[in-house]
């Protein structure tokens, strides 16, 4: 159950910094 939960967070902040990320990279520029 924890370590569900715990995983479940962790894909949520692998997604956003794979939106995110690329986005801030762009308006380094």
């Amino acid at each position: 159950e924890l370590f569900e939960h715990a995983y479940g967070h962790a894909v949520e902040n692998i997604e956003a910094w794979l939106v995110g990320e690329p986005i801030r990279l762009l308006n380094a520029e």
